[in-house]
């Protein structure tokens, strides 16, 4: 499968601005100059900046539906899809990356993607053609069902 050219242009243009505003921010921060972006100053004066959380968790949800629907009927690449989706969140609410990271459960991202790492190259070999092609020659589910031994 190939990418358009364009495409995988414009999605390493939105990485390198978000590693250069990282490294911006970054730099401010230690020089004691950090500039916060999100939230506003009227936001800022909430309780625990619960306004700008809210409208992190529905940007994010609606992230996720985006998500779900530009892979399943345009048919974009899952890996792009994500990251652009990702940098977008990045770049409009500049959350803390410690605290996300401490949410993350690696474990689960590691079966995920050795899972994900071996069904591609079951693919890629063969394997999901023969065994389709034998459950094909079986006959139909219903025959299957009933004469599996109890």
């Amino acid at each position: 499968m190939g990418y358009s050219g364009w495409r995988l242009w414009a999605v390493s243009v939105a990485i390198a601005v978000v590693i250069v505003l990282q490294l911006i921010f970054a730099r401010r921060a230690r020089r004691g100059r950090a500039s916060e972006v999100w939230p506003a100053p009227a936001l800022a004066e909430s309780a625990d900046g619960q306004q700008h959380h809210a409208a992190y968790a529905w940007c994010s949800g609606l992230a996720l539906v985006l998500f779900v629907f530009l892979v399943v009927v345009p048919k974009t690449d899952v890996g792009v899809t994500a990251m652009c989706l990702a940098a977008l969140l990045q770049i409009v609410f500049h959350p803390k990356e410690h605290a996300l990271l401490a949410w993350i459960p690696w474990n689960s991202v590691l079966l995920l993607c050795g899972l994900l790492t071996y069904l591609g190259l079951m693919e890629q070999i063969g394997t999901m053609n023969s065994i389709e092609k034998d459950l094909q020659h079986l006959g139909t589910g219903t025959l299957l069902i009933s004469s599996w031994p109890t």
